[in-house]
Order: structure tokens, then sequence, then C-alpha cells
């Protein structure tokens, strides 16, 4: 994968965004807003003075418990999206009740407990790896990034999955293609900046551009190794059907002459 694909990626998902705009502001509403909420309350939580007082360490925890909680629905809300954009990349449903695909993480008791489960296995093995460096972590991260959606079509399709199958099926999905996700979430700097200069604004449209970009990505380095999986399949059919059974007798007209001589003495 190089840069064309890249620019496939992102112009496929541009124009996804701005002729369904209203459907997706709405499906990535919920999640945008906890994010804001999350990031407000986060920076009002760190630049509070820690003192020894009963009042101030109660009102400190109380901050940090509400920054956990949005942080969680956040990543909550923005699951049920990401599910909801691959469906839409592969044609499965159309534009419609965003509000109800907000939750599509609870569509299924099992994808809402995959969610709980990989997000805390991809949290400690990250942790390990940065404990040796800040790279390994970051490298590892981008390695167990589809882990989610790999679980999800799993269950989706009836095969039973766990959880740390889901994480290695990502890492060797990923292999050879960390960089190129690496550089397609970096070229987003840009539109980052927008929303800043904006106060925000601008992140209604950017948010559901960077995850439909993101969506796209995972339908086609799956669909990729599907088609190779097929391919190989025929191969091997074909080849096994165009091999000769040693096992039939040999046609009398194919025997060579000194067989019949052979066979007449």
């Amino acid at each position: 994968m190089g840069r064309e694909d890249r620019v496939l990626i992102k112009e496929s998902a541009k124009k996804e965004l701005n002729s369904h705009f209203s459907f997706y502001l709405v499906l990535c509403l919920c999640a945008v807003l906890s994010g804001f909420v999350y990031g407000i309350v986060s920076e009002t939580t760190g630049q509070t003075d820690i003192q020894t007082t009963t009042d101030s360490v109660h009102a400190l925890t109380e901050l940090t418990g509400w920054a956990m909680l949005f942080g969680i629905l956040a990543s909550l809300f923005q699951t049920g999206a990401l599910f909801t954009m691959i469906d839409r990349t592969r044609e499965e449903i159309g534009a419609k009740n965003a509000i109800q695909r907000t939750f599509a993480v609870f569509d299924n008791g099992k994808y809402f407990t995959g969610w709980i489960f990989i997000s805390i296995l991809q949290f400690v093995f990250i942790a390990l790896w940065s404990i040796l460096f800040l790279i390994p972590g970051i490298i590892k991260s981008y390695s167990y990034s589809q882990a989610l959606y790999i679980y999800r079509d799993a269950v989706k399709n009836g095969e039973d999955i766990g959880y740390l199958e889901a994480i290695t099926r990502s890492r060797r999905l990923m292999d050879g293609k960390k960089w190129f996700y690496f550089v397609m979430q970096l070229s987003f700097i840009g539109w980052m900046i927008v929303a800043i200069v904006t106060a925000g604004i601008a992140s209604f449209w950017v948010i559901p551009y960077l995850w439909l970009s993101i969506a796209k990505f995972y339908t086609t380095i799956t669909d990729e190794k599907q088609q190779a999986a097929e391919f190989q399949t025929d191969s091997f059919d074909s080849n096994e059907t165009e091999k000769p059974d040693s096992s039939e007798p040999e046609p009398r007209h194919m025997k060579k002459p000194e067989d019949e001589d052979s066979s007449q003495e």
C-alpha cells in the first residue's frame, strides 16, 4: 500500500461524508460531545491544586471520576460509530437511524464484552511494551488497532473467537501496514489544527472524516486478505483437478512397445 491507496481511501471517505453529512453528524455527535467534556474535565483536574484538605481531595476525586466516565462514554460511542461506518462501507446498511446506530456496540452482547476486554488487554500490552521504550509501545498500539473490528466481524459471522485471538489476528493483519496507517492518520494534522482554530466547530466534520477513513482502511485490508485467500484456494483446486490420478490403470494405447513385448513373453 502506498500514497495512491491513501489518497483513494481519504477521497472515498470525504465523498461518503459529504453525500450523507447529516447522518454522520448525528452518528458522531455523542462521541464528539463526550470527548469535549472529557477534555475540559481533564484539563480542570490537571490545573487543580493538590492540597491535603478533605474538601480538596474529595473535589479532585470527583473530577477524576467524571473524566473517566466521559472518557469511557466517548470511547463507547466512537466504537459504535466505527462499527456503523464499516457496515456502510460494505453497503450492508443504509444511511438512516443514526441515533440508533450510535449504540451499535450494544447490538450484540458479545460486541460489548469484546469492547471491554479487548480494550483492557490492549491497554495492558501497550503499557508493558511502553515500559521498555516509548516507540515499541506506539508500534504495538498500531499492531493491535484492528482487534475489536476483527472480533466483531468474527462474532457477526458466527465464528468462535477469543479476545487474545482477535489481538493476534490484528497483529498479523497489520504486518507491513503500520507505517501506512500511521502516515494516513498523520495526514489529518492540518484538519485538526483547523478544528482547534475554529474552537472545535470544524470537529463535527473533521472527526467523521477521520473515522470514515479508518473504517475504509479496515475494509480495504480485510478485503485484500480475503481475495488473496480465495485466490490461493482456487489455485489449489485447479491444481488438484489437473493432477492425474496415478491409481488408475494405464490405457493400453499408452503402453510402450517394450511393455507389450514383455507381456507376450
